[in-house]
Parts: structure tokens; sequence; C-alpha cells
């Protein structure tokens, strides 16, 4: 889908991280928007954790958009 007046495509972008232990950790970021944006950049900059906060364990990652 093109934004009308810019020539832009939407996009949805998201990525969800969880714990595979212990259950008690759960984080995501999502964008919902132009491409090729200021927005765009900031969702990619937004680092999500590599292990677990709380047991240090591995974390599940899922990812989606369009």
């Amino acid at each position: 889908m093109t934004e009308v007046g810019t020539g832009r495509r939407q996009v949805t972008r998201s990525k969800r991280v969880v714990c595979e232990t212990c259950e008690e950790f759960e984080m995501g970021k999502s964008y919902r928007g132009a491409s090729a944006t200021d927005g765009e950049l900031e969702y990619a900059d937004v680092d999500l954790p590599e292990e677990c906060p709380v047991c240090e364990s591995r974390l599940i990652v899922t990812t989606g958009g369009r």
C-alpha cells in the first residue's frame, strides 16, 4: 500500500522476544508507517536483549511484518 501524497509504501514491522526457560520476561517493539523514514530508522536502532535479564537463558525471537 502507498501513502497518499508521499509515494512511500506503508510498512509494518514487529519483533518480540520471550525467555525460553523462565517465562518471566517478554519484550517487543513495533513500527507501522511509511517506509524509509526517521521512524523506521529509530525502530531499527532499538535493540532487544540477547539473553533473559531474569535467568540469563536464551531468548526466542519472533518477527512479523509486511
